[in-house]
């Protein structure tokens, strides 16, 4: 899979992670949209995340993981919820603030996080944990340049291409 494998893997210790874990980030990230479709969200909305909250705001809440539409849909998600600052360091160069589990479970939704443990075969609360341990520095890579990639440019890099 690539920079998400990898990464995981790096969180786990070394161990495999699981399929459907895999899985879940994949849906947050890319929108839930598998290889030849069309991205879930307009590239203007994604570029909306990075503004201020007032324009996130405007993007509505509380949808599943695979309809937020995909980095930019989770990055407004988290920064209408209140998580801004540590969203804003996540992208481009700096240290990456991090972000507590139950805070991500609030931004995210209790129904989305018990939909995602469920496909991941984990409790709410050790999805939530590897979540609030992996999101940031995956959303760092993937936003080194200081802007949001448009969906294509999210799977490539994903995938190791």
């Amino acid at each position: 899979m690539g920079m998400l494998d990898d990464t995981l893997k790096q969180l786990s210790q070394g161990e495999n992670v699981s399929q459907p874990l895999l899985v879940v980030f994949q849906e947050l990230l890319m929108g839930g949209q598998q290889d030849g479709q069309q991205p879930t969200a307009p590239r203007q909305q994604q570029a909306e995340a990075v503004q201020p909250k007032a324009n996130a705001a405007q993007q509505g809440g509380g949808v599943g993981a695979g309809e937020l539409g995909g980095l930019g849909g989770l990055l407004a998600q988290l920064q209408q919820a209140g998580l801004d600052d540590a969203v804003r360091s996540w992208i481009g160069r700096g240290e990456n603030k991090p972000v507590q589990p139950d805070a991500l479970g609030k931004a995210l939704g209790k129904e989305n996080i018990e939909q995602m443990a469920d496909k991941a075969g984990f409790n709410v609360n050790d999805l939530l944990a590897q979540l609030s341990k992996a999101l940031p520095g995956i959303i760092d890579q993937l936003t080194h340049d200081g802007r949001i990639p448009s969906q294509q440019e999210v799977r490539q890099r994903l995938k190791g291409q």
